[in-house]
């Protein structure tokens, strides 16, 4: 399957995302969007938008498609660790919806285990060697064409990926009836697409979706990837289905090392 390529990867360091055209065909966006109409109701909703979580454990098509080389190849070029999958959802989105913006890699204060910090490293974009070094990731596949600011697009802040100053913003500003993705910035742009175009998106770009004024139905399927050794989003049991590369993480070999380990610290201490 076809990779990045040297213009893709640079667009992606540049503008913290890249749009791939045409990376599912019009049979696979129906049957995706097949598999959704048979879902249950929704984990949870918000600003007139139904989010379906766990959509691997729900349908194969999902976890086939969280795997599908189209998808992984790109995630591994620009992670460039061994890496694992961290979530599948969907979301359907009716006249009205819209998300809030958020994340950027320069954060909201962050509080853990005593330590106090303003940089997220979860939501991390650097270059090193020639290689992008990403720690969050994400495809949101698009299963409506979304082709005017009444559809309700994808939007983001220009550079935010690679911001050296806090968001000039009162977050909770973000969440209100009318915010800042509905009134505006200078710098937040929005992308038009079709059924069937991906977006590869850095998380550490601010980004949400302005508010959606068309009656239609808008669905989206996400599936987002990090380093291996990431656990940010909760305890990440390692096994057989996990998606990552076979280097310092072999399934079933973390205890054994670590008994190994236990073994030689105690020969040791004696």
């Amino acid at each position: 399957m076809k990779s990045l390529s040297p213009q893709d990867l640079y667009l992606f360091d540049t503008m913290g995302f890249v749009l791939l055209q045409s990376l599912f065909s019009e049979s696979e966006v129906v049957e995706i969007k097949q598999c959704l109409d048979s879902l249950d109701s929704p984990n949870s909703s918000f600003h007139n938008t139904d989010r379906f979580d766990d959509l691997i454990k729900k349908n194969q098509l999902f976890k086939s498609l969280s795997k599908d080389h189209r998808i992984v190849s790109k995630a591994s070029q620009v992670i460039n660790q061994p890496l694992r999958l961290i979530e599948g959802y969907a979301l359907k989105r009716i006249q009205g919806g819209y998300s809030s913006l958020h994340h950027g890699r320069v954060h909201d204060i962050v509080h853990s285990d005593g330590t106090v910090s303003s940089l997220g490293m979860s939501f991390h974009h650097t270059f090193h060697n020639g290689k992008l070094y990403c720690m969050f990731v994400k495809f949101l596949v698009y299963l409506d064409d979304i082709l005017t600011d009444d559809d309700g697009p994808f939007c983001y802040v220009q550079g935010s990926h690679k911001a050296n100053f806090s968001f000039p913003w009162d977050r909770h500003d973000t969440g209100k009836t009318y915010p800042i993705t509905h009134y505006g910035f200078p710098s937040l742009e929005t992308i038009h697409l079709k059924a069937g175009d991906v977006i590869l998106l850095n998380e550490a770009l601010m980004h949400g979706a302005i508010p959606k004024k068309k009656s239609s139905e808008r669905w989206l399927v996400a599936f987002s990837y990090s380093p291996a050794f990431m656990s940010d989003w909760g305890v990440q049991k390692r096994n057989i289905e996990d998606i990552y590369t076979t280097t310092h993480y072999e399934a079933g070999s973390e205890a054994k090392y670590l008994k190994k380990y236990l073994s030689e610290l105690k020969e040791l201490e004696e």
